[in-house]
């Protein structure tokens, strides 16, 4: 799956927000029903599964998300980045 979209002049934490969001609106779409997310932004994956509150800007984003991940089996995980 490769998609884009325009975020204008945002966050980091929004683009990672909305490309989880996405992501899972993708695979509820397509009947993936087994998934393994994994995220190089600790904060956005901890709001994910609701270990931090997100701010209110991201608020809207992260709860959608929420509720998508609650139709499919699924696990999100931190992986770190990779310098190069």
């Amino acid at each position: 799956m490769a998609f884009s979209s325009s975020l204008s002049n945002d966050s980091s934490n929004t683009a990672e927000a909305k490309a989880a969001f996405y992501g899972l609106k993708w695979c509820v779409q397509n009947g993936i029903n087994n998934l393994i997310m994994e995220g190089d932004s600790m904060l956005i994956i901890n709001m994910i599964k609701g270990k931090v509150l997100p701010p209110w800007h991201l608020q809207d984003t992260i709860i959608e998300a929420q509720k998508l991940a609650q139709k499919i089996n699924r696990q999100f995980q931190h992986c770190y980045r990779e310098a190069n």
